[in-house]
């Protein structure tokens, strides 16, 4: 099932969507030029939260803290620095990073946020910066990251037990068992090209890594990058923008992508692909999130012309 949300009101391209893990009733929108906007109705209602003009700087990113029900803490990024809220956007408060201040391309942050405050950014020049205040401060961390243009970045789900991490960087894949303190190369089938997608989740006893660039190709890794293996061969085109992927707790289920503007869906991880059809809008395909709730599937999709459309399925 597809529903067209009404985003009339705000009809710019959108630069992400974010959803809380709220039920999926509020969903978080980073756009140029406004800035970020907040819907609590499932995108009936908009308002805005913080303007580009207020910051002085182009909003870029944005992340939401995982028990964001009772931890109302945002962390949006800009080209250049980071900003931080902890009362769910009503108030903001300037970083604490070393100049020169840093343009964020990407967020990741800590499943267990709540009790260890760590979160991390990619950035377009200055590598990885890594603050373990909720925010509040960070430090620039690239002993062994030799590729300072990061573009992606994505977390162990098992961050608490092996401190791992992933960076996708304009030359390759880099990974840190150490909280990001140091990093070593880790070898692709992409070979030296930019890695812009990176998504690591459970996969019934191991950990599944999932990278895709600017190269035609999605490869899957079990063993943190030592072996890899396709997905899809030749189904997908190249420049991956996105992934996103829902588990039932056990394995891989489902796999989305944003490829060259399109959305891809895949049910049988990654063996076979189709275009996902959206029932109001042509346009291309810039950004998208989903939520996963006991089975039930909600994605939602924002177009190059300010469109949002909401899918919705049983698994």
């Amino acid at each position: 099932m597809t529903i067209a949300l009404d985003f009339e009101t705000m009809a710019e391209e959108i630069q992400q969507i974010v959803l809380t893990p709220m039920q999926g009733q509020t969903c978080w929108l980073a756009l140029r030029p406004s800035g970020l906007c907040r819907s609590d109705d499932a995108g009936a209602s908009w308002q805005t939260l913080l303007s580009n003009e207020q910051l002085a700087s182009k909003l870029a990113r944005l992340i939401v803290a995982p028990d964001f029900a009772h931890d109302q803490r945002l962390i949006v990024g800009g080209q250049p620095g980071i900003w931080w809220s902890q009362d769910g956007g009503r108030s903001w408060q300037p970083s604490e990073i070393e100049l020169p201040l840093p343009s964020i391309t990407d967020f990741a942050i800590s499943p267990d946020f709540k009790r260890d405050q760590t979160a991390f950014a990619a950035s377009a020049a200055d590598g990885v910066l890594v603050s373990y205040t909720g925010g509040r401060r960070w430090a620039r961390w690239n002993i062994g990251l030799f590729d300072h243009r990061v573009l992606s970045l994505a977390i162990s789900p098992n961050f608490a037990h092996d401190r791992t991490l992933y960076a996708g960087t304009s030359s390759g894949l880099f990974r840190s068992n150490n909280s990001g303190r140091s990093w070593q190369e880790v070898t692709t089938p992409l070979g030296e090209t930019a890695i812009t997608a990176v998504q690591v989740e459970k996969h019934y006893e191991a950990t599944a890594l999932v990278i895709g660039g600017t190269r035609a190709g999605l490869f899957l890794s079990l063993d943190e990058g030592d072996s890899w293996h396709t997905l899809g061969d030749d189904q997908l085109p190249a420049s991956i923008k996105a992934i996103l992927t829902s588990n039932d707790g056990y394995g891989l289920e489902r796999l989305w992508v944003l490829a060259q503007e399109q959305l891809w869906l895949s049910d049988d991880v990654g063996a076979s692909w189709r275009r996902a059809g959206l029932s109001q809008s042509s346009a291309a395909i810039v950004a998208l999130a989903a939520l996963v709730d006991n089975g039930h599937y909600k994605l939602l999709v924002a177009d190059r012309e300010g469109g949002v459309q909401l899918m919705e399925r049983d698994s």
